[in-house]
């Protein structure tokens, strides 16, 4: 056999064999694709272009933190900014919803199952509080009840700076009661 006849033979050989690592490439290539499919539906339950079955996801952003969160385990949704703090919280087990500052302090507060909502200033202390029984308080900075209504009795007090009722008006009965800088109260009618 020449030396131009085996160079012949060995480029064939070359080319049968490029050809079967192009095919068991595409078959490993098939094969990692198909294993994590079958690994996603083993996991979720299933995967359809109509439904994504699973039990938690997180999207993030280009940077890869996670910006929100999904919880079917309580049916929680939590929402964070780009530091990663939570902004907004709805927790599903109990109906309630927070919405924080930058600082991570909740400023909004909505609690579906015991009836309430609450608005606090920057420092924490609840400055507007309302029960779903028809009760609403109004706070000062310091937190303490300045104004409150009671939707019950038709009654409204109103406090001084130490907490003291000042005025009253009793729906229920009727009457106005204001206590004067001597502290004595006066009643009407």
């Amino acid at each position: 056999m020449t030396i131009e006849k085996r160079i012949e033979a060995l480029e064939k050989r070359c080319k049968r064999l490029s050809k079967t690592l192009v095919g068991v490439g595409t078959l490993a290539l098939f094969a990692v694709v198909a294993g994590t499919a079958g690994w996603t539906v083993a996991v979720t339950g299933h995967i359809t272009p109509e439904h994504i079955v699973t039990k938690t996801i997180h999207l993030k952003d280009h940077n890869g933190k996670v910006r929100l969160s999904l919880f079917g385990s309580n049916g929680s949704i939590f929402l964070k900014d780009s530091t990663g703090r939570k902004r907004l919280e709805l927790y599903g087990g109990n109906g309630s919803f927070h919405a924080k500052d930058k600082a991570g302090r909740t400023r909004v507060k909505l609690h579906g199952s015991k009836g309430f909502v609450s608005v606090r200033n920057p420092s924490g202390k609840t400055q507007v509080f309302i029960y779903g029984n028809g009760y609403l308080n109004l706070n000062d900075n310091a937190g303490k009840t300045r104004i409150s209504l009671n939707g019950d009795t038709g009654s409204i007090g109103v406090y001084d700076k130490a907490g003291k009722r000042r005025v009253y008006l009793n729906g229920k009965i009727g009457k106005i009661a204001f206590t004067v800088p001597n502290k004595s109260t006066i009643t009407h009618p």
